[in-house]
């Protein structure tokens, strides 16, 4: 009961924003899942259509975009961001968390630890020592816009459509397993595995500026190319590269219907598995489970569309969680 005695001042602020958006996601899985075992319509709506003819694609464009994916993040594209920009992005208006540690041990231990920190993406460890509103701009852009574009036109259109070609050939009939499983699941497991990371280190903020940079710049030029590829010299219609009009708004309610779904589970998940595992990365193993739903939303529907949005809204509250836990 001593709690009751304190100073009222020693008594931190409730995180507002930070309830609100944990409420919002508590919300909506419980709404959602709800649906899922109260409604067959609701459950046939988020299994999606099938009724979709898919571009095929060969192994000489396969083989192309990744050497794209190779040969764009080697270029400098930093250096076409003015130096003025630069310089106000990194510009620090207060200690890095190492200087932060030494000087005031009680102050760290309120803020993320150095070795916390070394564990959270590269983009968090930006946000975390340059709290600047391009650092913030660039994040969301790169994050909550740019990556679930191209990832899921890279993984989804291109690797998993690819390979579902394969598969129809022979693998199906090996295995007795529905078109498209293998390459779902296959394409899911590369898709989860390439975000695993080392977390030794802690980044210096300029390196991940200017990888970031890369990422964006390299991310836009592979879906212009590849659409531009695909539309200019193959002739494949929109339709078949995943992009229906008639069903842009359909498509969006598909994803944001399976972000409720899934975003709180996969978040809890992670937040499990980090407690379980607290000096590793488990990111690779915490979107595993998120990896199979977007590839089931591509093996089902053969649009993009449901994915990108759900991939969205993952990225976006992660991004948005992190800001408000972290108080950046």
């Amino acid at each position: 009961m001593s709690w009751l005695l304190a100073d009222s001042s020693t008594i931190p602020e409730p995180n507002w924003g930070l309830m609100l958006l944990v409420a919002a996601i508590l919300g909506g899985a419980l709404g959602s899942w709800t649906a899922v075992l109260a409604s067959r319509r609701f459950r046939r709506f988020l299994i999606g259509d099938a009724h979709f003819r898919r571009a095929r694609w060969n192994f000489v464009e396969l083989l192309l975009a990744a050497l794209l994916m190779v040969l764009l993040p080697a270029v400098p594209w930093e250096r076409c961001v003015p130096p003025t920009i630069r310089a106000q992005a990194l510009k620090s208006e207060k200690e890095t968390i190492e200087q932060h540690s030494d000087n005031d041990p009680e102050a760290a231990d309120e803020e993320m630890s150095v070795d916390q920190l070394e564990r959270a993406h590269p983009l968090f460890q930006l946000i975390a020592q340059r709290p600047s509103w391009w650092v913030m701009g660039l994040v969301f852009v790169l994050a909550v816009l740019s990556a679930p574009i191209a990832e899921e036109l890279v993984f989804r259109l291109l690797f998993q459509g690819w390979l579902q070609t394969l598969e129809s050939r022979s693998i199906d009939h090996v295995l007795r397993l529905p078109k498209g499983v293998v390459a779902w699941v296959g394409v899911a497991i590369l898709f989860a595995a390439i975000h695993g990371r080392s977390a030794d280190r802690l980044i210096a903020p300029e390196a991940v500026f200017d990888q970031s940079v890369r990422q964006l710049a390299t991310e836009v030029l592979l879906v212009a190319v590849i659409l531009g590829w695909l539309r200019v010299v193959r002739k494949v219609r929109f339709e078949r590269l995943g992009f229906r009009a008639k069903r842009i708004g359909s498509d969006s309610l598909l994803g944001a219907a399976w972000a409720c779904v899934a975003v709180g589970p996969v978040l809890a998940l992670q937040f499990v598995l980090t407690q379980v595992f607290p000096n590793s990365v488990v990111d690779p193993f915490a979107l595993l489970p998120f990896a199979l739903v977007l590839g089931f939303l591509y093996w089902r529907t053969g649009r993009i569309v449901p994915g990108i949005v759900l991939h969205m809204c993952l990225n976006g509250v992660s991004v948005v969680g992190w800001i408000l836990l972290h108080g950046t």
